[in-house]
C-alpha cells in the first residue's frame, strides 16, 4: 500500500505509520489524540501517541501539521472518507465559529461515522455508489451551514436575524431530508436483499429463527428437570412449548413442524429425561399441519363468500384464510378503535379490515357490527357465518 502524509485532514483514519526520516525503525501503531492537556480556560492541546512495535518505544506528536507531516500512513482504519471536504467544512463554520478548522474535522469524523455503519449494511456491490451520494449530501449539508452567522463571529451590528432565521430553518430541513435519505436507502437495500434469496435460504433462516425461540424454553425443561432452577413449574414450560409448534403446525408450516420435532428427539437423545414423552400430543401435530395444508389447497379453490350487512360486507376468503369486513363508506372513528380492538387490521391492497379466518374471527365481527344487541338479524348473521367456515 502506498504510503501517505498525515495532516490533520487524515490522522484520525490511520492504524500504523512510519518515520518519513527514518522507515528503517519500522512501524509504528498510531493512537489518535492518544493524550490531551489543558493550555487555557477553553483551549485544550491533542497528542497522538505512536508506539514502535519492534521496540515499544513510544513518542508523542503533536496535533498539528507541522509534526504530522514527518509522518506518514502504512495502515488506514477505512479508506472511503471525506477528506477532500475539508475546505468546504472550513467555509461552512467560518460564520459561526472561532475555529472552523477545528469544527470542519469534528463533523467530517461525525459524518465518517455515520458513513461507516451504514456501509456496513449495504451490500459490497452498493458501496461506492452509496459512497458518492452520501458525499453530495454532505455537501449539501455543509452549503447550507455556510449561510449561517453568529454575531459574536460577525459583529452584532445590522445583524440580520431574519435572514439568519430563515438559513436555520434551511439547514434543519436538509439535515431531515438527509435522515430521511438514508433511512428511505437502509429499506431499499432490505428489500432488494431479501428479494434476492433462494427459497431454501429463506427456509433456512426462517428454521434458524424458530430454533432460536425454541430453544430458550428447552433449556428451561432441562434446567428443571437437572435441579438449576427450583420452585419453577415444568407442565407450563411444555406447555408453552408445544404451543409454539402447534401454531406452526396450525397455520400449515409442515417444514418447521417436522423440523421441530426432529429437533426436539435429538436434543431429547442426549438428556436423562426426554422434554416430551412418547405419548404426548405434540408427535401428532404434524399430521395436523398436513390436514391443514390440505384444507388451504383446497379452499384456495373455493370462491369467497359475501354476507352483506347494513353499512357494509363480511367476505369469507377462503383463499387467503382471512375474514374480511369492507365498508361501504370509510367507518367512524370509534368503528376503528372497535375493530383495532377486535384485532382487525386495515389492509389497503384489499381494501378491508380483515383478520384470520377463525371463529373467533366470526365472534368478533359480529361483535364489532351489533355490539350486545341480542336481535335476531345478530344470530342470523352468526349462523351463516360459522356455517360458510
Amino acid at each position: 500500500m502506498e504510503a501517505t502524509t498525515l495532516s490533520l485532514r487524515n490522522c484520525h483514519r490511520a492504524i500504523t505509520v512510519r518515520l518519513k526520516a527514518a522507515p528503517e525503525k519500522g512501524e509504528w501503531k498510531w493512537s489518535w489524540h492518544g493524550k490531551s492537556e489543558h493550555s487555557g480556560f477553553f483551549s485544550e492541546t491533542f497528542y497522538n501517541i505512536a508506539t514502535n512495535i519492534a521496540t515499544g518505544e513510544s513518542v508523542e506528536v503533536k496535533d498539528i501539521d507541522l509534526t504530522l507531516q514527518e509522518w506518514e500512513a502504512v495502515k488506514w482504519a477505512y479508506d472511503m472518507n471525506l477528506e477532500s471536504l475539508y475546505e468546504q467544512g472550513v467555509r461552512a463554520f467560518s460564520g459561526t465559529s472561532h475555529v472552523p478548522e477545528q469544527r470542519s474535522m469534528q463533523y467530517i469524523r461525525m459524518y465518517e461515522t455515520l458513513l461507516l455503519s451504514d456501509l456496513e449494511k449495504i451490500p459490497e456491490a452498493e458501496r461506492e455508489a452509496y459512497y458518492d451520494k452520501f458525499k453530495n449530501w454532505v455537501c449539501i449539508l455543509f452549503s447550507k451551514q455556510s449561510s449561517i452567522l453568529s454575531p459574536m463571529i460577525t459583529g452584532p451590528a445590522r445583524f440580520n436575524n431574519r435572514r439568519n432565521t430563515s438559513a436555520n430553518n434551511a439547514y434543519d430541513k436538509a439535515v431531515e431530508d438527509f435522515n430521511k435519505w438514508r433511512g428511505n436507502y437502509a429499506k431499499g437495500v432490505l428489500r432488494r436483499i431479501e428479494a434476492a434469496k433462494t427459497p431454501e435460504q429463506r427456509a433456512a433462516e426462517e428454521w434458524e429463527n424458530f430454533r432460536k425461540e425454541l430453544l430458550p424454553t428447552m433449556t428451561s425443561i432441562v434446567d428443571i428437570d437437572e435441579g438449576r432452577a427450583r420452585g419453577y413449574n415444568r407442565a407450563l414450560f411444555v406447555s408453552s412449548l408445544y404451543g409454539k409448534i402447534e401454531r406452526k403446525a396450525h397455520n400449515g408450516q409442515s417444514a418447521l413442524v417436522v423440523a421441530a420435532l426432529d429437533y426436539i428427539k435429538e436434543y431429547s437423545s442426549r438428556l436423562r429425561k426426554p422434554i416430551f414423552t412418547p405419548r404426548h400430543k405434540v408427535w401428532e401435530l404434524a399430521e395436523t399441519c398436513k390436514w391443514r395444508e390440505a384444507v388451504r389447497k383446497k379452499n384456495a379453490e373455493r370462491e369467497s363468500a359475501e354476507f352483506p350487512v347494513e353499512g357494509c360486507t363480511i367476505v369469507v376468503n377462503y383463499a387467503e384464510n382471512r375474514l374480511q369486513i369492507v365498508y361501504d363508506e370509510k367507518p367512524s372513528a370509534a368503528v376503528r378503535d372497535s375493530l383495532k380492538k377486535c384485532a382487525f387490521r386495515w389492509a389497503p391492497s384489499e381494501g378491508a379490515w380483515q383478520r384470520q379466518l377463525t371463529t373467533s374471527a366470526i365472534s368478533a365481527a359480529v361483535h364489532v357490527l351489533f355490539g350486545s344487541d341480542d336481535s335476531e338479524a345478530k344470530k342470523e348473521l352468526s349462523n351463516k357465518l360459522y356455517q360458510a367456515l
